[in-house]
């Protein structure tokens, strides 16, 4: 007998599997099998003059945590670190009614505000805040 699962009051039968059914990979000849090792080059052949690849060093990145107390529909960060575009980091709400994500930032200084149901709101718990040409204030965080 087949072997089945009960999901939600439903029996699901996995069909058994035909004798002689399981696929075989195709056979190769002597021939195919030394074609390809013409093909491919030796270990003693290769060219050791190559140097190893060496990755190259990326900006160090941070993990920086945004979060805002807020009692709202929609909330997102926009900032330097993505051309202040509002769509682009999303905030999720928690059972403590706090919005929270996080952004992995270059070093470096970084300017951002919170949009809270389409308002421009600077973080009301950040460190140090930067005047922006609109007459208010950008939040700042340092990484």
């Amino acid at each position: 007998m087949a072997p089945s699962f009960i999901f939600s009051n439903e029996r699901f039968a996995i069909p058994a599997r035909k004798k002689g059914a399981a696929k075989k990979a195709p056979a190769r000849s002597k021939a195919s099998k030394s074609q390809a090792a013409a093909k491919l080059p030796s270990r003693k052949t290769a060219d050791k003059s190559k140097a190893p690849k060496t990755r190259t060093a990326e900006p160090s990145k941070k993990r920086v945590d945004f979060k805002i107390h807020a009692c709202a529909r929609q909330v997102s960060v926009a900032g330097s670190f993505n051309e202040w575009d509002p769509s682009a980091k999303a905030l999720r709400q928690g059972k403590d009614a706090v919005w929270r994500t996080w952004a992995s930032l270059c070093a470096g200084t970084h300017e951002y505000r919170f949009i809270i149901d389409g308002a421009w709101l600077e973080d009301p718990s950040a460190d140090a805040k930067q005047p922006n040409p609109f007459g208010s204030y950008n939040s700042v965080v340092s990484v």
